[in-house]
């Protein structure tokens, strides 16, 4: 047997070791901690004793679509049987009349004025004074270049109206007309372009609208799984395959799925606000963007100046640790090094997904416990972090429950985009000292994230505390994300 018949026989080729670990990682997915099980009793519109249901009419725009669907999520709920025939006679049986009474898709523009800030490189020729030598030297200017950002805010109705009577008695059970919307921002033009199509979300709406209807006519109780977000952490030296979520977002999801909201709520409310320690294995860039940003968070310009000798390269922590003090000097170092730091994260991205995913825990929770104010802010920041269908749809579903939503809403700047601006109620579980306004010029992604510095942080329980000596380095005046 030849040497590589050998190695074949006793030794995994890499196809095999990627195929066994990513059986380990979706097994490992499958144990994290992130569905909240809970229960709903019937609510007092539920048909006691009916068994049978039949779709009759159904009328109003794209009504028939509509039908099919309601048909088929009476199919999959277990305590109704459907009825093709009309059940005449039948003291179990009940008959759904209905109506679309607005089908409406608005998609309101707007051109803005911004402004982006550039670095701009030069080579000047100079002459130093008493000789003839000329001498090339690299400059930098900071340029303000303005722009239009192009917006796109749409707006989706959808009521439909139930009519629920008795086959025997004709006598009416339930009547009434349900709602949902849908309200999201798309800024620039490759979100506008990554527009779903508007009968899709439409579809995505009636299905959404039926499901709930048929949850208040349903006489037994329902179980419902909340499913949580657990963020994204990628394991070092697994070139991002192996992710099993934010530590610190698991462990707020492992006592929320046992219930013991409290303590979930201040853990991730430390993700949304506690600086976390550098990872040893981070990079850290200074293309021209971290410059254009740290110029708009007012970092010194004598700072900006010595820093220019890193542009155009990258370097791990430890270099970085290395290099800093000795450029910007060590009190300079002291003060802005976490700054510098957090702009020139290589992987400032995965930042804003793991504060959306916080954001979005938060609101869900606020929303089982009827903090409803709450849970509209938080699904609101999670939306301007990471814009998400799910987000958006969590937020316009609460203002409906608020007695807040107007189809209006957005001729009067109360958007989603708006909301995300706003600072949190005045339970939240953290006060806010100060509203930082607005994205930073030098940015090339044009939302404008939400910061907020808070005044102080609720106290973590002794077993969730980080007492790492990494952990307590001084804190970012602003956690900015791009």
């Amino acid at each position: 047997m030849s040497p590589i018949e050998i190695r074949d026989r006793h030794f995994p080729s890499t196809p095999c070791l990627l195929c066994l670990a990513s059986f380990f990682l979706l097994f490992l997915a499958g144990c994290l901690p992130k569905r909240v099980h809970y229960e709903i009793p019937p609510s007092h519109h539920a048909l006691t004793g009916i068994s049978q249901l039949h779709v009759d009419e159904f009328a109003g725009q794209n009504a028939l679509f509509f039908k099919d669907i309601l048909i088929q999520e009476i199919y999959k709920i277990p305590n109704f049987d459907y009825q093709e025939i009309y059940p005449t006679g039948s003291e179990y049986a009940a008959i759904i009349t209905s109506k679309v009474m607005v089908y409406s898709v608005r998609n309101e523009k707007e051109l803005r004025d911004q402004n982006r800030v550039k670095l701009i490189q030069r080579d000047i020729v100079q002459r130093p004074k008493g000789s003839s030598e000329r001498i090339r030297k690299r400059i930098f200017d900071f340029v303000e270049v303005p722009y239009k950002e192009r917006a796109v805010h749409r707006t989706l109705d959808l009521n439909i109206s139930f009519t629920v009577t008795s086959a025997k008695t004709n006598k009416i059970l339930y009547k009434n007309t349900e709602k949902v919307s849908f309200q999201q921002s798309y800024i620039d033009e490759e979100e506008i372009l990554l527009m779903p199509l508007s009968q899709d979300e439409m579809e995505r709406l009636g299905r959404l609208l039926i499901r709930r209807f048929l949850e208040k006519i349903n006489p037994s109780l329902s179980r419902k799984s909340l499913e949580l977000e657990i963020g994204t952490a990628p394991l070092p030296l697994s070139l991002g395959m192996a992710d099993v979520g934010h530590p610190r977002i698991l462990n707020g999801n492992r006592y929320a799925v046992i219930q013991d909201y409290e303590k979930a709520i201040k853990i991730w409310n430390y993700v949304v606000f506690s600086p976390q320690p550098f990872a040893s294995e981070e990079i850290f860039e200074f293309n021209d963007r971290v410059f254009a940003q740290l110029k708009s968070a007012k970092l010194p310009p004598r700072i900006i100046q010595s820093l220019l000798e890193l542009h155009n390269d990258s370097f791990s922590l430890e270099e970085l640790n290395e290099i800093l003090p000795k450029l910007i000097g060590q009190r300079n170092y002291l003060i802005y090094s976490t700054i510098i730091k957090t702009h020139a994260r290589a992987a400032k991205n995965r930042d804003r997904l793991n504060l959306a995913a916080a954001h979005y825990n938060l609101g869900s929770v606020y929303q089982l416990q009827n903090k409803l104010s709450l849970a509209a802010y938080h699904f609101a920041q999670a939306n301007a972090y990471n814009p998400n269908e799910k987000y958006a749809q969590a937020w316009t579903d609460v203002q409906h429950e608020l007695g807040d939503y107007n189809p209006l809403d957005t001729l009067m700047d109360r958007t989603i985009e708006a909301a995300s601006k706003q600072l949190p109620p005045s339970e939240a579980l953290v006060k806010v000292e100060k509203r930082l306004a607005g994205l930073e010029e030098g940015s090339d992604n044009k939302k404008d994230y939400p910061e907020l510095k808070p005044t102080e942080l609720p106290i973590l329980f002794e077993e969730n505390r980080d007492t790492s000596a990494s952990s307590q380095q001084t804190p970012s005046p602003v956690l900015d994300l791009d």
